[in-house]
């Protein structure tokens, strides 16, 4: 069975409501070469077998689909998309509480040895998320097997795997302080900043916990926060 763990970004308002906002991001994703996938059952109306061409209006009609198969997803939007190496992830929120964005992708496919791909396309799916939606806060890989999930809008409390600081929280913190940051990665995306913890999440822990617990003294930040 295929265990997710997910990026959380939340919002400092209800933008997730403003269609063309999702949209312009699916946008931005299909010009960066990703592919979305088509919507079981509902996706009838679209040309092709598996997924939606990458034309503005077939990628709005594509989530006019995800809306019209919230049902089968408790409520929420969902849709999926894949890299051009087949790289497997999908974005969603629920519409009933539209300050938080989840990126989602297979713990397994982020295990060493499988984990190039899926990697490469989680980071940069976070490069563009931030970019194009601007969170306020943004943090991950959270898992439900080991984590408590924050509350929408709750403070950083401890460094993660993959950490957004939006406009905000980047000038609470400030750029040298983040760019100083013992991180694998770290720069300005937008209005925001985005810190990389690991080259490899799950290769990489042993080696670079450490890191992440100097990285949560740097900041004030009392927990450091992994899938394992």
């Amino acid at each position: 069975m295929t265990t997710t763990v997910y990026m959380i970004f939340d919002f400092s308002d209800s933008r997730l409501a403003d269609r063309a906002r999702i949209t312009g991001l699916m946008q931005a994703l299909a010009d960066d070469g990703f592919r979305f996938l088509k919507k079981a059952i509902v996706c009838d109306d679209m040309p092709g077998e598996r997924y939606v061409p990458s034309e503005p209006a077939l990628l709005d009609r594509a989530w006019s689909n995800a809306v019209r198969a919230a049902p089968r997803y408790n409520g929420q939007y969902w849709m999926e998309y894949e890299s051009v190496d087949g790289a497997a992830l999908s974005f969603g929120f629920d519409p009933r509480r539209l300050r938080r964005l989840m990126l989602a992708v297979p713990r397994e496919r982020m295990r060493p040895g499988q984990d190039s791909a899926h990697r490469a396309a989680l980071a940069h799916s976070l490069r563009v998320i931030g970019a194009t939606l601007e969170p306020a806060y943004g943090f991950g890989l959270f898992s439900y097997d080991v984590h408590d999930l924050p509350a929408i809008g709750a403070a950083p409390a401890g460094v993660w795997d993959y950490n957004w600081f939006g406009p905000a929280l980047l000038a609470q913190y400030g750029t040298g302080m983040l760019a100083g940051l013992p991180a694998h990665a770290s720069a300005a995306v937008g209005a925001g900043w985005l810190v990389e913890m690991s080259a490899s999440v799950y290769a990489d822990w042993p080696a670079a916990a450490p890191r992440y617990r100097q990285a949560a003294a740097a900041l004030g930040l009392a927990e450091v926060f992994h899938d394992g």
